[in-house]
């Protein structure tokens, strides 16, 4: 189990930078820091306790391209978790740059 912490924050940030390729395949919109919770632990403790991974947020434009990002954005960037989400889809579109 992990803790969140600053320093997985950091590592993150660095893999987004290091890896800025990813915001050229199509579909992707965004990319930034994400914490996921462990999913061993109840979400109630997890939240409270901040158990879980550092990990980085891939955002698409629609839910159907998610599917086909996961196939050419690896699961790890440097070494961090990656996660592709749809776009929140409440009519604003985020940026393409993690401003």
């Amino acid at each position: 189990m992990a803790y969140r912490s600053q320093a997985g924050w950091n590592r993150a940030e660095a893999a987004i930078a290091a890896n800025a390729w990813v915001l050229n395949v199509p579909h992707v919109k965004r990319m930034m820091p994400k914490w996921i919770m462990d999913q061993n632990v109840p979400r109630d403790e997890a939240i409270l306790k901040g158990i879980g991974v550092t990990g980085i947020r891939v955002w698409v434009d629609e839910p159907e391209n998610v599917r086909e990002v996961e196939g050419q954005v690896p699961s790890q960037l440097s070494g961090v978790p990656v996660v592709v989400e749809a776009n929140p889809t409440d009519g604003r579109l985020l940026p393409a740059t993690g401003e």
